[in-house]
């Protein structure tokens, strides 16, 4: 559902030289590549693809803009949803986390990537007049579960930059 193409994790790019600094075993900086494909490809949990899947995602679609001579944010956006769980116990989170990806794999069914980090779910969708909509759809289908009644969730479109972008630090920025 998630993949459109597909890269090996070994494949460098200009972009994978770049370092970030984070909580670590070790004192030695991390490429942003390490950073993002460290990870398995999906959400243990939620099954819902990671953030480096979500990076190779947008590789491709800036490639396929550039090709066509397109505007990115003219033909996709990212659908921000985040459920505010900071009151909530470890084992309530994971159950709101599941029933989010849930609702999201209901909502989103023509080839979107759905992508999560912690509480923060991300949907790269073709930037349509319906986005905003389905995002609006999506939150009150989730209030109406008992669970959630009580959660604020937040949810918003971020435009993709116009210009090619270093994605996997766009990625991160997107998740925290």
């Amino acid at each position: 559902m998630y993949r459109m193409g597909h890269r090996r994790k070994s494949e460098a790019t200009q972009h994978d030289q770049r370092t970030v600094s984070g909580p670590r075993t070790g004192s030695e900086p991390t490429s942003l590549r390490d950073a993002l494909f460290r990870t398995p490809d999906t959400d243990a949990l939620t099954g819902l693809a990671s953030l480096g899947i979500l990076s190779l995602r947008l590789e491709e679609i800036y490639g396929h803009c550039e090709a066509l001579g397109m505007r990115p944010s003219t033909a996709f956006a990212l659908l921000m949803i985040e459920p505010d769980l900071g009151a909530r116990t470890p084992l309530v989170r994971d159950a709101v986390r599941v029933l989010v990806a849930d609702e999201a794999t209901r909502t989103f069914t023509h080839g979107e990537t759905i992508a999560v980090s912690g509480s923060r779910f991300i949907v790269l969708a073709a930037n349509t007049a319906g986005l905003p909509r389905d995002g609006v759809g999506m939150v009150e289908r989730l209030q109406q579960l008992a669970v959630l009644k009580e959660t604020q969730i937040a949810s918003w479109i971020e435009q993709l930059p116009d210009e090619h972008v270093d994605t996997n630090r766009f990625v991160l920025e997107l998740a925290f």
